[in-house]
């Protein structure tokens, strides 16, 4: 059984929620454009304000309630556009218009006497039934019309957005490209003054592959096969305690440039040659300048790497002069500090010099060799040096100051296969002639061509210069 005070409490609350649902669209309705449905809520309110509830009514009110609710949603709904609420002006001017009329026929029936309302049976039951009747019906058209404008305008605004996101990803893709054009541009600039500052080092034409160096050969095929062999060795030996510095030393003619070009063409062919200098007194221009070196091999280097190539442009941009800086400060700048800011490398790069002994200055060609031989070991761990000269006191000396250096006595190694490597080269090329005079070859016979050989004394050039001759 259910307590008095209770079923009035209930009934109480279910009218309070209504007034509650009002309430809430009437601090809704501020926000649009059409001023008399806030009037309308109000005066529903107050109406309200003076009806007793009955559990007779009780159904209306929540029915209401829910009607007033839907009103809300939809005005909260359309706030979330600009445009939104506009679009409603017309349902809701209807909607207020009809809960107006509504309205003031219950304002009518409740000033009536009691008696007068008795006889017209206008009860507070009544009431609130045809105030649910009629604005529940005013709500359903409001509903399905601004529902509709709603989803409408939601298609209208999401079609906007997106456009304005299509519009604003191409803006994005433009400025891009734009910023990606003038990076472009950027880099273009500033690799042109590398170029340019590169290209301002003086060089001497004592690179390996130049025209000037045609005349010079490289070892015959199947000859220097145990030397070539030593130092291809030396060369792939990864281990950090392998000596950086390998010096190959003779006496004049045996070979020694022969064996450089074979080791430069190789390496070049291999990809692992990073710069080569090839002193002479007779060929090409500055190649006995021993002040011609670093800036000569700097900018082969510069053109091999480009880690080399940046750090090098900006020591040149901060002194354009650095060529003509001592050697100490030309082995660092030009050389060292470049050299050190390029990443490793899993296979070992050389740095050829050929003809030591044929820079015309005893005294620099020293000083050069103290800074590469005492620096070598700590320039970059993937980069080493070959180096090739007659055994001359002045670079004797140096080589004998310092440690990790491998070296290698060509008169010593090639004792026995010297001659034996003359003969080969010999027999190919006078059978050669034989066969281009029309003789019958072998030419000469094996008596002649040992008499040759022994000429020869194992010196490859006597045996090159009767070939020439």
């Amino acid at each position: 059984m259910v307590r008095p005070g209770r079923t009035q409490r209930t009934k109480r609350d279910v009218l309070d929620g209504l007034i509650a649902a009002l309430d809430l669209l009437q601090e809704a309705s501020k926000f649009a454009p059409v001023g008399q449905l806030a009037l309308a809520t109000g005066a529903f309110t107050s109406i309200l304000k003076g009806i007793k509830t009955t559990e007779e009514n009780r159904q209306n009110i929540e029915d209401l309630t829910k009607s007033v609710q839907s009103i809300t949603n939809i005005i909260d709904h359309a706030r979330e556009h600009a445009s939104g609420l506009y679009r409603l002006d017309e349902d809701l001017t209807k909607l207020a218009d009809s809960m107006t009329t509504t309205i003031m026929k219950a304002e009518e029936m409740l000033s009536h006497p009691w008696p007068l309302r008795f006889i017209r049976n206008e009860t507070d039951k009544t009431i609130i039934t045809k105030l649910s009747d009629e604005i529940s019906h005013s709500v359903a058209i409001f509903t399905a019309s601004g529902s509709a404008k709603i989803q409408v305008e939601l298609a209208r605004v999401q079609k906007s957005l997106e456009a304005e996101k299509r519009e604003a990803e191409l803006e994005r893709k433009k400025a891009e490209e734009e910023r990606q054009k003038a990076e472009t541009a950027r880099r273009r600039t500033e690799e042109r003054e590398r170029e340019s500052l590169i290209r301002s080092l003086p060089r001497a034409e004592a690179m390996f592959d130049l025209e000037v160096w045609r005349i010079m050969s490289a070892c015959y095929a199947g000859t220097r096969q145990r030397t070539l062999k030593t130092i291809e060795a030396w060369l792939n030996d990864t281990n950090p305690n392998s000596p950086p510095v390998f010096w190959l030393y003779g006496p004049p003619g045996i070979g020694k440039t022969a064996i450089a070009k074979s080791v430069a063409t190789h390496a070049q062919e291999t990809g692992v040659l990073a710069a080569n200098f090839f002193f002479s007194t007779r060929i090409g221009q500055g190649c006995s300048d021993g002040k011609m070196l670093f800036p000569t091999l700097a900018y082969q280097l510069a053109s091999f790497d480009p880690s080399f190539k940046v750090t090098l442009a900006a020591a040149l941009k901060h002194d354009p002069g650095l060529a003509q800086r001592s050697i100490h400060t030309q082995f660092r700048t030009l050389l060292q500090q470049p050299l050190i800011s390029m990443s490793p490398r899993v296979v070992p790069l050389v740095i050829i010099l050929d003809g030591l002994d044929e820079c015309s200055d005893r005294d620099l060609i020293q000083k050069i060799l103290h800074e590469l031989f005492a620096l070598a070991p700590r320039i970059h761990p993937s980069v080493k040096f070959f180096l090739t000269s007659r055994p001359e006191s002045h670079i004797s000396e140096v080589t004998q100051a310092h440690e990790g250096i491998h070296t290698y006595n060509l008169c010593q190694m090639e004792r026995n296969s010297s001659s034996q490597d003359i003969e080969v080269y010999l027999r190919h090329y006078l059978n050669d002639i034989a066969k281009r005079r029309g003789w019958s070859v072998p030419w000469p016979s094996a008596r002649d061509l040992d008499g040759l050989v022994t000429l020869c004394g194992g010196l490859f050039i006597l045996a090159s210069t009767m070939r020439k001759r």
